[in-house]
């Protein structure tokens, strides 16, 4: 994996905006030549994917940006938790569906928050906190895959968490 001081500044997203609103909403947000709002969306074509054997489609090939985009599609996005894995502080668009796991996740050490109905003003604001502050972003990065990588398992009760402690 790429060292997070040495990834690219910006926020990445990969993926299909034809299976949701907000998703085709978050593609107003990729830089042009008038406006950049830290972001870097890539529309991702799955016919032409499976058909060059899905070459650029790795999750994990995709750890090289400081800041990753989780936002969901027609229902939550099993990308999510490869996201989460990759030590790039996640930004995490406001979702109707949740995974279980998320509960025991907490906003801020986790993930950053982005605002649903804000997404370009929420995702700028937040990579340039994160340039601020790179220490405390890589930290919120890491916490984030250390959770996953280690928290995430069948013999935790991570469903149970309620404020910390489990139920």
């Amino acid at each position: 994996m790429t060292n997070w001081k040495d990834r690219v500044p910006y926020a990445y997203w990969k993926g299909n905006p034809h299976v949701a609103s907000t998703r085709q909403n978050l593609l107003q947000c990729n830089v042009t030549s008038e406006k950049d709002w830290n972001t870097r969306l890539y529309i991702q074509d799955w016919v032409k994917e499976s058909t060059e054997g899905y070459k650029k489609s790795s999750l994990g090939n995709q750890c090289t940006h400081r800041y990753k985009i989780y936002i969901e599609g027609w229902a939550w996005s099993v990308s999510e938790k490869y996201i989460l894995a990759c030590d790039s502080m996640t930004l995490y668009v406001r979702p109707n569906f949740y995974d279980f796991f998320i509960r025991g996740m907490d906003p801020l050490q986790h993930y950053w928050p982005i605002r649903d109905n804000s997404k370009c003003t929420s995702l700028k604001f937040a990579v340039e906190w994160g340039n601020k502050h790179a220490d405390r972003a890589q930290a919120m990065g890491e916490a984030a895959s250390k959770f996953i990588q280690e928290d995430l398992d069948m013999n935790n009760k991570v469903h149970g968490r309620v404020n910390g402690e489990v139920s």
